[in-house]
């Protein structure tokens, strides 16, 4: 499998040809049901303000898919350039930075009344590893970062885990 891999690398110099269809399926459709998560996400935020009151299970899920599918986006629809993706590289990092606190809250008030699970480790290395790839340069913070290749260490150890 490595070696198949490996052969399927393009060339040093050569340019890479994206099929339409992949243009397509992230930037049209894909992407505005992660917007469409992102606005539903903002409204539980809002229920939550009100009530004072987080209901158990449901954020860390939608949390981390938001997390998961920021980081796909960030690698797929940022190659074009139209209206669309502009405006997503202006402000995307920003709309994702509730998602983030309100999930470390969740998890903070989970871990302190109920221990300590898998699935609560799961994401703490998630968010832990989303925080060092993408929030520490957004908000100018790269110049604390001592291991830069801890993050990817993480989400490799959780493969691994995951996978054993």
């Amino acid at each position: 499998f490595g070696g198949f891999f490996i052969c399927s690398l393009p060339e040093f110099n050569s340019e890479l040809s994206i099929p339409k269809a992949f243009r397509v399926i992230f930037l049209y459709a894909a992407f505005p049901i992660y917007i469409l998560l992102l606005a539903v996400l903002y409204i539980y935020f809002g229920k939550i303000i009100v009530t004072l009151s987080i209901p158990g299970g449901q954020l860390n899920w939608f949390a981390s898919f938001a997390e998961v599918f920021f980081i796909l986006f960030h690698f797929t629809i940022l190659q074009y350039d139209n209206r669309i993706t502009s405006l997503w590289k202006k402000i995307g990092g920003y709309l994702i930075l509730p998602v983030i606190l309100f999930q470390a809250i969740a998890i903070y008030i989970r871990i302190s009344a109920y221990g300590l699970t898998t699935s609560r480790w799961v994401s703490i290395l998630l968010s832990t590893s989303f925080w060092e790839l993408y929030l520490r340069p957004l908000l100018h913070l790269s110049h604390l970062l001592t291991y830069p290749y801890s993050s990817r260490m993480r989400v490799l150890n959780l493969f691994f885990y995951i996978t054993a």
